[in-house]
């Protein structure tokens, strides 16, 4: 007879996440207890959504009415998406999926292809829309 599934302890369970954490990682729960829980992504996952939706639209030629209208939402909860104020998960992956991306890839950081994130001075990236120092 098999014997019952013992879960393992807190104490256990803390000692193998700390062991997958990288030197110097933290996250908001570090040092209320001493035990690191989970790791937290780089960024704000709504503005990485956001940043990657809208670089996927450009790749696509679309505006916000081709979203709201593929989507089947309204143009107030597609604006949210868009611009990064809130979207619900189930929404959220619903887009990721229509503009050909995973939900995973889009909450996590952009990195644009073009510019790196640095386009020249005076000049604005086609592709991650940021804009170069100016003088």
């Amino acid at each position: 007879m098999r014997e019952p599934y013992a879960p393992p302890s807190r104490e256990e369970i803390a000692r193998r996440v700390a062991g997958n954490m990288t030197l110097g990682a933290a996250n908001a729960d570090d040092n209320l207890d001493g035990v690191v829980t989970r790791r937290e992504p780089p960024g704000d996952p709504l503005a990485n959504f956001a940043v990657h939706l809208k670089a996927r639209m450009r790749a696509l030629g679309w505006d916000q009415v081709q979203l709201q209208e593929r989507a089947e939402v309204s143009a107030h909860v597609a604006a949210k998406a868009v611009n990064g104020t809130g979207c619900d998960l189930a929404l959220a992956g619903k887009i990721a999926a229509l503009v050909g991306s995973g939900l995973t890839a889009m909450i996590g950081p952009y990195r644009c292809q073009t510019c790196e994130g640095k386009p020249p001075a005076g000049f604005r990236c086609m592709e991650c829309d940021k804009e170069g120092p100016r003088g």
